[in-house]
C-alpha cells in the first residue's frame, strides 16, 4: 500500500514496512540539527529508507541538496516518486549501496551525515518474536558490524569541518560503544538528548499526518493541542510517544 507522510511541505512516499522510525523519532532531527549544527550545503542520510530525515532537513531549509543511501533497492521507486511529486529534480540523489561504499568509490563529498541505523546488536526481548527479514534489517546490527564499517569509511566522504549526527536508542546502546569506533580523524563532540519541546514538536508532526480526523484536528489547533499535551489524556498515544522518544539520543562527531 502506497503511503505518504508530510515533512514540512514535502510529501514523502513509502510503504509501511520501510518505516524504521523515520516518521516518529526521525522527526526530532530538524530541531536537533537547527539548534546544534545549522545549515549545510550537502547532506547525506545514511541507512535512509524512503528518506524521511533527509527530506525533512531539505524542507526545513537546513540543506541545499541531499543524498540518500540505502542497501535496500526497493526504496528507490518511492524516492523517485517523492522527487517527482515535489519537483526536487537536481536536489536529491539516491545511491543503492552497502553502507556508503558507492559514495566512497565515486568520491562523493558531503558536509553533514545523518542517519537512523539499527539500534540493537541482538533482537530486543521487548519486541515481537515474530519478526520479518526487513524488521531484522531495520533493528539489528549484529556485533555492531554496520556501525564499525560506517565509522571506518565515513571520513572518506566528508568535507573539512563536516558533522555526523546519528540517532541511537538507550535501550540498545550507550555512547561509549560508538566512541571507541571513531578513527583519529573524527572528533567526538557530544551526546544530545531531545528536549520535551522537541519531542512535542515531533509528536505534532505525527498527529498532523494521522489518518484519524480527531488526531489531525488536535494537532491543527494550538489551544486543543496544548490541552492534549497538558492532560495527556485527550490522545492516548501522546503519553506513550513521550516515553518512547525519551529513549533516543543523538551522537555528534566532527571531521
Amino acid at each position: 500500500m502506497l503511503l505518504k507522510f508530510d515533512v514540512g511541505g514535502i510529501e514523502v512516499f513509502y510503504s509501511k514496512e520501510l518505516d524504521g522510525g523515520g516518521t516518529g523519532f526521525g522527526m526530532l532531527y530538524p530541531s536537533i540539527i537547527k539548534n546544534n549544527i545549522g545549515y549545510s550545503e550537502t547532506c547525506l542520510e545514511a541507512f535512509s529508507g524512503p528518506g524521511f530525515i533527509g527530506f525533512s532537513l531539505l524542507a526545513s531549509g537546513l540543506c541545499k541538496n541531499i543524498i540518500l543511501a540505502d542497501i535496500n533497492k526497493n526504496v528507490e521507486k518511492y524516492i523517485k516518486k517523492t522527487i517527482k511529486v515535489n519537483h526536487l529534480e537536481g536536489r536529491v540523489k539516491f545511491y543503492n549501496t552497502n553502507i556508503i561504499d558507492r559514495l566512497v568509490k565515486e568520491k562523493i563529498k558531503v558536509d553533514l551525515v545523518v542517519g537512523n541505523p539499527p539500534h540493537f546488536s541482538v533482537w530486543p526481548k521487548m519486541y515481537d518474536l515474530h519478526k520479518s527479514k526487513i524488521e531484522v534489517l531495520k533493528t539489528v546490527d549484529k556485533m555492531w558490524h554496520l556501525h564499525k564499517k560506517f565509522y571506518n569509511a565515513v571520513n572518506e566522504i566528508l568535507n573539512p569541518n563536516s558533522n555526523i549526527v546519528l540517532v541511537e536508542n538507550k535501550k540498545g546502546s550507550n555512547p561509549s560503544i560508538f566512541r571507541s569506533m571513531l578513527d583519529k580523524n573524527l572528533v567526538y563532540v557530544g551526546t544530545i538528548e531531545p528536549s520535551m519541546q522537541q519531542i512535542i514538536g515531533a509528536i505534532r508532526i505525527n498527529l498532523l499526518n494521522s489518518r484519524t480526523p480527531l488526531y489531525r484536528a488536535v494537532a491543527q489547533y494550538n489551544r486543543l493541542f496544548n490541552l492534549a499535551i497538558k492532560t495527556l489524556i485527550l490522545i492516548k498515544p501522546i503519553k506513550n510517544w513521550i516515553a518512547e522518544f525519551e529513549n533516543f539520543y543523538f551522537l555528534v562527531q566532527k571531521y
